[in-house]
């Protein structure tokens, strides 16, 4: 599970309606109704939430135990999920969020995480045979 980063708000910390799951962290932003928008890879979650507050759509986030429709590769070693939520009166700046930043932050999870070593080409250097010779 991600950390809280001290610049995260809990849910008990900040408004939060009893319907906003109180294990998460939001973006600092309030609203009077909150709506989910997407099930995401917890390892875009701090970044989204970021996007959100520059965006000034308030925006909280959860572990999701059974994700909705994630936006995220299907399988055994799908990453863990989390549901983001985000103040109702900003949902279409929301969508416009994760429409145009969504797609490059889940292409900088398909990079390794180390870089692989860059090879040069593979030369052919002459071979002598030595015939028995030693």
């Amino acid at each position: 599970m991600a950390a809280t980063s001290p610049s995260r708000s809990t849910a008990s910390t900040a408004f939060a309606p009893a319907w906003l799951p109180p294990t998460g962290h939001g973006n600092g932003l309030t609203a009077p109704s909150w709506a989910p928008i997407a099930d995401v890879d917890v390892r875009v979650v701090d970044p989204l939430l970021d996007l959100m507050a520059a965006a000034r759509v308030p925006a909280h986030a959860a572990h999701a135990p059974r994700p909705v429709r994630p936006l995220l590769p299907e399988g055994p070693d799908r990453p863990e999920t989390w549901r983001l939520w985000v103040g109702s009166t900003s949902y279409s700046k929301a969508e416009h969020v994760l429409v145009t930043c969504l797609p490059a932050l889940l292409h900088t999870l398909e990079q390794p995480r180390y870089p692989v070593p860059h090879r040069p080409p593979h030369r052919h250097h002459e071979h002598h045979e030595h015939h028995g010779r030693r």
